[in-house]
Order: C-alpha cells, then sequence, then structure tokens
C-alpha cells in the first residue's frame, strides 16, 4: 500500500512539474512521520526507473531532504504502548490473587 502512494506521489509530482514549467526547479523535500518513509519509498522507485524516465529526471533535482521523525526502524510508540498493558495485566492478576504480591508471582 505504501509503496502504491508512492508511486502516485511521484507520478503527480513529475506531471505537475512537467505541466508548470518546472522541471529545471530544484526540489527540497520534507516529510513527517509516515510521509517520510512516503518520500524514501517514492524515490526508490524513481530511481529504479532508469534514467530515461520523468520520474527518474526528479530525483536529479533534489537538494534536500528533512525527515521529521519518519519511523524508519518502525514504530517504536506501538512498542511503548505495550508496557500500560502488561502492567495492567500485573495488576489484575494480584487483585484476583493477592497472595501472588507476597510470593512475588
Amino acid at each position: 500500500m505504501l509503496r502504491d502512494h508512492a508511486q502516485n506521489f511521484i507520478h503527480e509530482l513529475t506531471a505537475f512539474r512537467q505541466k508548470h514549467g518546472g522541471s529545471s526547479t530544484p526540489l527540497i523535500l520534507i516529510g513527517h512521520s509516515m510521509g517520510g518513509l512516503l518520500l524514501k519509498t517514492a524515490l526508490g522507485f524513481a530511481a529504479d526507473r532508469g534514467s530515461a524516465s520523468g520520474e527518474y529526471a526528479i530525483v536529479n533535482k533534489i537538494v534536500g531532504i528533512f525527515f521529521i521523525g519518519p519511523p524508519h526502524m518502525g514504530a517504536w510508540p506501538a512498542e511503548w504502548a505495550k508496557i500500560p498493558a502488561h502492567a495492567l495485566g500485573t495488576v489484575k492478576k494480584i487483585k484476583h490473587d493477592p497472595s501472588e504480591c507476597a510470593t512475588g508471582g
């Protein structure tokens, strides 16, 4: 799904630049969160298209990319969300059988 959105983005950006005569204008791209992953995927797609494609021409016009909080290594907040869930499970367990508190469980 991300790859589909990335391909659509790069196609639309290419078409927009060609239509409005901005093909030679340098680009600075900014991607926040999932948008950063979209940019990374889109640029990989454009680079793979080969030098004869309009999408590839965009890669050569990029002078900067800013990534703001992209989950390059996965979504760590999802892991952090497990902490309260685990703690709540422990509280429920102790509430059900308080003797586990004395034995360490």
